[in-house]
């Protein structure tokens, strides 16, 4: 079976394939217990769009793989923040580092753009967790939201 890749352009304008099936990402937000759904609904795009980026058979673009990342880092801090047991660290962490380096050649416009969007993002998780604080966090659970209060 071949490994389906895309092509991007890196900062000295070299080729260089990235895999298109388990970016790192999917495998560290799944350790700390984001679901598809989730993903989709902060991205505010169909679940089987996320389904399609982590099967391989969609181009992630390159602004949500930002977008992604940033959301894993901040799913990482809160966890060490509030020890949470139930979550592969470990595992999420070295995640977030490989899919860092894969992020290393992504054009400065996506990168701009998928922290665009998920500023919007976090500061709507941020405001939705002083009105329902039960809702936030759902990727860590509802116990640990009381802890941001």
């Amino acid at each position: 079976m071949t490994e389906i890749t895309c092509e991007t352009r890196d900062g000295t304008g070299a080729s260089a394939d990235v895999p298109l099936r388990n970016l790192a990402v999917f495998d560290g937000l799944s350790a700390v217990g984001v679901t598809g759904k989730e993903m989709a609904a902060a991205l505010r795009v169909s679940t089987a769009s996320v389904s399609k980026w982590r099967n391989g058979h969609s181009v992630i673009p390159n602004d949500v793989r930002v977008f992604l990342t940033l959301m894993l880092g901040d799913q990482l801090a809160r966890a060490a923040e509030f020890g949470a047991d139930d979550i592969d660290l470990d595992n999420a962490r070295g995640a977030l580092a490989r899919q860092e380096r894969l992020n290393g050649g992504l054009p400065a416009m996506a990168v701009r753009e998928g922290a665009r969007r998920y500023r919007i993002w976090w500061n709507a998780q941020r405001n939705a967790s002083y009105l329902k604080p039960e809702t936030a966090m759902r990727g860590l659970g509802a116990e640990l939201a009381a802890g941001i209060r």
